[in-house]
């Protein structure tokens, strides 16, 4: 007899996950950049400024950004944050951006990241956003799997960043929403 798990419930963040979610944004950090980045962790500071960029103050988002939590067991294991887009190609009236997606270590595989990224996408469309990107670094292997058993396609972009001292390039993928 197989007993069958629950999938996460997902809810908006409010404002006092905002610890919750710097927490897991540390812990899941150097996941990111796929080793890259050798022992270097951003300091809180620079997370922390991250976590706002993406959709603005956690719990009030700015309009047509969501920031969305994972919980199983009453215990957030993961957010995707959304928006519309950042890129200097892209046109914010109907392109939308996944700015962070990110699931603990130990919850990966059960499907949270999947639930996760049907939110993201499903608020995005809510959005009226018709197209969504996400960028990625080519060696984090695992989430480039994932993206694109989820759909998602390389575009051919690629934008050089520069974090805790070393060059990295990130990839752009794109998915058309269809709303």
């Amino acid at each position: 007899m197989t007993t069958r798990v629950p999938g996460p419930t997902i809810r908006p963040a409010a404002a006092e996950d905002e610890g919750v979610i710097h927490a897991l944004h540390a812990r899941c950090f150097g996941d990111l950049f796929a080793g890259l980045l050798g022992d270097w962790v951003a300091p809180d500071e620079h997370r922390a400024e991250r976590e706002r960029s993406w959709t603005g103050p956690i719990g009030s988002p700015r309009d047509r950004h969501a920031l969305l939590l994972a919980e199983h067991r009453q215990c957030v294991v993961g957010f995707v944050a959304v928006g519309p887009t950042r890129d200097a190609d892209g046109d914010q009236r109907t392109t939308g951006e996944l700015m962070a997606i990110m699931v603990d270590a130990n919850q990966r595989g059960f499907g949270v990241g999947t639930a996760l990224m049907a939110a993201g996408e499903g608020a995005m469309r809510a959005f009226g956003l018709a197209i969504a990107t996400l960028r990625v670094v080519p060696e984090n292997t695992r989430a480039v799997g994932f993206y694109e058993s989820c759909g998602w396609v390389l575009d051919g972009t690629q934008k050089r960043m520069s974090i805790g001292g070393h060059e990295l390039t990130a990839a752009r993928y794109q998915k058309t929403l269809g709303v």
